[in-house]
């Protein structure tokens, strides 16, 4: 899997100006994903809703994969398959997570 090979690197402003388009949105932006060494995956499942088996076993695989990058700060990674994630839930009455 690719996401299996990739590698953090940190020095994205070290090449261009801090005047240039693409760095004034870096340093717009970067603290609502969490900071600039943060990485998002999103997995789309074009031949229906995510819970689909196919489709889970895919996420979970992703989820694995990325787990287990040397470097990921584990206890960031959120997905279906992972522990920190949240629910909320309604039934028109009431409301409650999890």
């Amino acid at each position: 899997m690719f996401a299996s090979q990739l590698k953090m690197d940190r020095r994205l402003h070290e090449d261009a100006s801090d005047r240039h388009p693409y760095i004034e949105t870096f340093f717009e932006y970067s603290e609502s994903f969490g900071g600039g060494n943060r990485i998002l995956v999103v997995l789309e499942n074009k031949k229906g809703d995510i819970f689909q088996k196919d489709f889970l076993y895919k996420l979970n695989d992703a989820t694995q994969d990325l787990f287990y990058i040397p470097g990921v700060a584990r206890h960031t990674v959120t997905s279906l398959w992972t522990p920190n994630t949240r629910f909320h839930r309604g039934d028109g009455r009431r409301i409650g997570s999890g």
